[in-house]
């Protein structure tokens, strides 16, 4: 069995503009996200105490400024709870899906930009959550390709975590909710048609550990869409 697991957490609330795929949006936390943040650090430390699972003292996130805030707030969080120091490493890898030239456009924007240009087509309805879809510009990614990014992460990271622990342990992942549904699809955890239906709360998270096919939940909890509710991930 494999001493090495995963909490997958998805940043805390934050200043999103409207219409914006979420992508890499270099926006700070709301006040909220900051309560948020420690709230869902207690939660963690709690679940970890009732599973007699120690938790790394090393949290992995997102460089993207809503990941890198919620990890530290966090980290603070449980250096408090727990009684050790803990440290905060930022990868790109952990990223959420990459619009590419089109950053920071709206989805209006985006649209148009592909109509006026001939070499181009308007995307389909529904692109933005399209797995396979990936916008024709200069950096951007498909869905499908950000959760095979952030899959080969935590497959790396929990390899070399495994090399040096003997006892049940846990590392912290601070990333972003679409990148890690897409990543669990990639690790055997999800089914890729029960994603529509599936979100991860602000500071919602997962358990995860790899298993002799695929990865396993063990704990946490997926939020379920309600009918019609906007993709904001």
């Amino acid at each position: 069995m494999n001493v090495a697991s995963a909490i997958l957490v998805r940043h805390a609330a934050y200043a999103q503009p409207a219409d914006v795929p979420s992508a890499w949006l270099p926006h700070e936390l709301l006040p909220k996200g900051f309560d948020q943040a420690r709230t869902g650090a207690r939660a963690i430390v709690e679940y970890c105490e009732r599973a007699g699972l120690a938790l790394d003292t090393r949290v992995e996130c997102s460089t993207l400024l809503r990941a890198w805030q919620t990890a530290t707030t966090m980290a603070k969080e449980f250096e408090a709870l727990v009684g050790v120091p803990f440290r905060v490493s930022e990868w790109h890898d952990l990223a959420e899906r990459g619009v590419g030239a089109a950053a920071n456009l709206t989805i209006e924007e985006i649209e148009d930009l592909l109509d006026r240009d001939p070499r181009y087509v308007v995307p389909p309805p529904g692109w933005k959550a399209s797995g396979d879809y990936r916008l024709p510009f200069p950096g951007a990614e498909s869905l499908r390709e950000a959760g095979f990014r952030v899959a080969r992460f935590l497959r790396a990271s929990l390899a070399e975590l495994e090399r040096h622990h003997d006892t049940q342990t846990v590392r912290v992942f601070v990333g972003h909710g679409a990148a890690f549904r897409w990543a669990s699809v990639a690790l055997g955890v999800l089914d890729e048609d029960r994603l529509a239906e599936l979100s991860m709360h602000y500071c919602g998270w997962v358990h995860l550990r790899p298993g002799p096919q695929s990865w396993e939940k063990l704990g946490g909890a997926w939020k379920y869409r309600a009918t019609g509710e906007a993709i904001t991930d």
